[in-house]
């Protein structure tokens, strides 16, 4: 009994490593949200990093953040990093009225890079806003599993960001 016990744990250890190398450590996470605003308007906040905290939903869930913008805080090459229960940097490298952004995400003794961008769809008197995060979790075996599960753990969180953003765009453009 206790042999057949080892055997199936053995075995269940074996291919539960096996499969976290044959899972792929990449993820995509991605929400959207039609906001009743010209994308000129949405851009007005997305891109600029001191409007940032009407509406993205890090300083709420890390209240002892500081978070410190650099000397460019609008368009490309606008940065930011923070330090709190996590500590990080970010910074954007594309930036249009026309499109929206892509910005580099990375947390400090993390080494992975998150590639993400918040595009603009116009849609007659709205603008479809899209929230995307690209990376790859480079943790063998336990990154896979992690990358497994990332749209659960960070989708809620982009769709938070995105109905705050809606409310913050929505609330100023009637002021």
């Amino acid at each position: 009994m206790l042999r057949n016990i080892s055997i199936t744990l053995g075995a269940f250890f074996v291919i539960t490593l096996v499969m976290g190398f044959i899972l792929p450590s990449d993820y995509d996470v991605k929400r959207s949200i039609e906001i009743n605003a010209s994308p000129a308007q949405i851009h007005d906040v997305v891109a600029d990093l001191s409007k940032w905290d009407s509406w993205t939903p890090w300083q709420q869930a890390d209240s002892k953040a500081k978070i410190e913008i650099g000397e460019i805080s609008k368009g490309v090459g606008a940065s930011q990093k923070w330090v709190g229960d996590k500590s990080g940097h970010l910074k954007i490298t594309k930036a249009s009225i026309d499109y929206g952004i892509d910005y580099d995400l990375s947390f400090t003794g993390e080494g992975a890079l998150t590639k993400s961008s918040i595009t603009y769809q116009p849609n007659g008197p709205t603008t479809r806003v899209t929230w995307n995060m690209k990376g790859e979790m480079p943790m063998p075996v336990i990154g896979a599993y992690v990358a497994l599960i990332m749209d659960s753990m960070a989708g809620p969180t982009l769709e938070m960001g995105l109905k705050n953003l809606k409310e913050t765009v929505e609330t100023n453009k009637n002021n």
